[in-house]
C-alpha cells in the first residue's frame, strides 16, 4: 500500500509539474516605431514577459530585419521596405499581421502649387515616401522634393519656411491644421484610391522572427490578438489613452496622448492578420513589382 502511494504521488507531482511547465509564460521582445502603432502596445507596457523597445525612424528598425542573429521576436515596421528584404532573402522574418493603413496628407498654405512647390516628405524609402512620390507622378504633379527620416523633420522644414508643403501623418497632421493654419493640398488615400479603386493601402506590418515563431507558435496568435483587442478598446474609448503615465509616455517617446486621442479614427490603425487581406496586400504591393509569397506570411 506505501508503495502504491508512492507511485500515485509521483504521478500527481508529474502532472503538477507539467501543467506549470505548460503555463509558464514566454518572454519576448516587440520593437515598435513611434507614432501612432504605439497606441496598439499600451496594454502591454507593464507585462512582465514584455521588453518593448520603441524607435525613432524607419533606419533602427530595417538595422533588426538584416541582423543575423534576429533578437528581436517582434518588430512592427514598413511592409514596403520589408516585403523587398523578404523577396531578396535577406531577412527571416515573417509577416503576421497589418497593424495601419494610410493616414497621410500633403499640407501647406492655402493655394500652394505643389507643382512649383518646395515639399519635405519623411520616410523616403518607407511606404509614406514610396507610395506619395508614386501618387504625385500619377497626377503630373513635380514638386521639388526634400527627403528628411522623420516626420518630426519634415514638419521642422516646414514650420521654418525653408519648404511650402510637407508630408503628414496624423495626428501630427491635425497639428498643422489647427496651430498653424495648414490645408490639406492632397489627400494621398483619396488619390490612392482614384488610381487603383482600392479603399486604402496598408502601411505598417506586425513581423515575428522565424526561430520565434516556429517555437511559439501560440504566442504568435496572443501577441496579435491583443493588438487586436487594444485596438477595439482604444477605437470605443480613446480617453483612456490619456490614463497613462509620465513613464510609459516616455518609453513611447510622446509628451502627450491627447493628439492621440482627439484623432484616432484617423490614424490609420487597423490590426487584421495578413492572410486575410493578402490579396488586396499584393494589389498593393504589385505597384512597386513586389508580391509576398505563402512562404513570407504566417499565422
Amino acid at each position: 500500500m506505501t508503495l502504491l502511494k508512492s507511485l500515485i504521488l509521483l504521478l500527481v507531482s508529474g502532472l503538477l509539474f507539467v501543467g506549470c511547465q505548460s503555463q509558464a509564460s514566454v518572454d519576448y521582445t516587440l520593437l515598435v516605431p513611434t507614432g501612432a502603432p504605439t497606441a496598439l502596445v499600451v496594454d502591454m507596457l507593464d507585462k512582465e514577459n514584455t521588453s518593448i523597445t520603441v524607435v525613432n525612424g524607419v533606419d533602427p528598425l530595417m538595422s533588426e530585419f538584416l541582423n543575423p542573429a534576429q533578437t528581436m521576436d517582434f518588430i512592427i515596421a514598413p511592409i514596403i521596405n520589408v516585403s523587398k528584404l523578404q523577396m531578396e532573402n535577406k531577412t527571416a522574418y515573417k509577416l503576421v499581421g497589418i497593424m495601419s493603413w494610410g493616414n497621410l496628407v500633403i499640407l501647406g498654405q492655402p493655394n500652394t502649387d505643389l507643382n512649383a512647390a518646395k515639399m519635405a516628405v519623411f520616410a523616403p524609402m518607407g511606404v509614406p515616401g514610396v507610395i506619395t512620390k508614386h501618387l504625385l507622378e500619377k497626377e503630373g504633379l513635380s514638386p521639388e522634393l526634400s527627403n528628411v527620416p522623420t516626420m518630426a523633420d519634415a514638419m521642422s522644414l516646414y514650420l521654418g519656411g525653408h519648404v511650402d508643403a510637407v508630408l503628414m501623418a496624423y495626428p501630427l497632421a491635425q497639428n498643422l491644421i489647427d496651430q498653424h493654419g495648414a490645408t490639406i493640398l492632397m489627400d494621398v488615400q483619396a488619390t490612392y484610391e482614384k488610381h487603383t479603386g482600392l479603399s486604402n493601402y496598408p502601411q505598417a506590418g506586425l513581423y515575428v522572427s522565424e526561430a520565434f515563431y516556429h517555437e511559439h507558435k501560440k504566442e504568435v496568435t496572443s501577441m496579435m490578438n491583443q493588438l487586436i483587442e487594444t485596438h477595439d478598446k482604444n477605437r470605443l474609448t480613446p480617453e483612456r489613452l490619456n490614463q497613462l503615465s509620465d513613464e510609459h509616455k516616455s518609453h513611447l517617446l510622446i509628451d502627450t496622448m491627447a493628439p492621440l486621442v482627439k484623432n484616432y479614427t484617423a490614424l490609420g490603425l487597423g490590426p487584421c492578420y495578413s492572410l486575410e487581406k493578402l490579396e488586396d496586400l499584393n494589389q498593393f504591393l504589385a505597384l512597386f513589382d513586389l508580391e509576398l509569397n505563402a512562404s513570407m506570411v504566417v499565422r
